[in-house]
């Protein structure tokens, strides 16, 4: 899927800001967790630990909800729902 971010995500993205993102439980219920991202392009990026509850989620269902508040100026930017995608790096 591919998504154009908008001026107001680039600079929410860009700036200082707070960001959480909530993926599904098993049972259904919400899990939320306070995460760092970063923009790399239109791409939103973060880095979770394997065995984490949001990223045995993520594993079965790649939908996940995110919002990243500018600390600054109290915009807000949200991605909901979107899909993520796995990208395994060095540990």
């Amino acid at each position: 899927m591919d998504i154009t971010l908008n001026d107001v995500a680039r600079e929410v993205l860009d700036g200082p800001h707070i960001a959480a993102t909530a993926t599904s439980n098993t049972d259904g219920r919400p899990q939320s967790s306070v995460i760092f991202v970063r923009r790399d392009g239109d791409s939103v990026v973060f880095s979770t630990i394997k065995g984490r509850l949001k990223t045995s989620n993520m594993a079965r269902d790649p939908r996940v909800s995110l919002l990243v508040i500018d600390k600054e100026k109290g915009r807000y930017a949200v991605a909901a729902p979107s899909c993520t995608t796995a990208i395994s790096g060095q540990s």
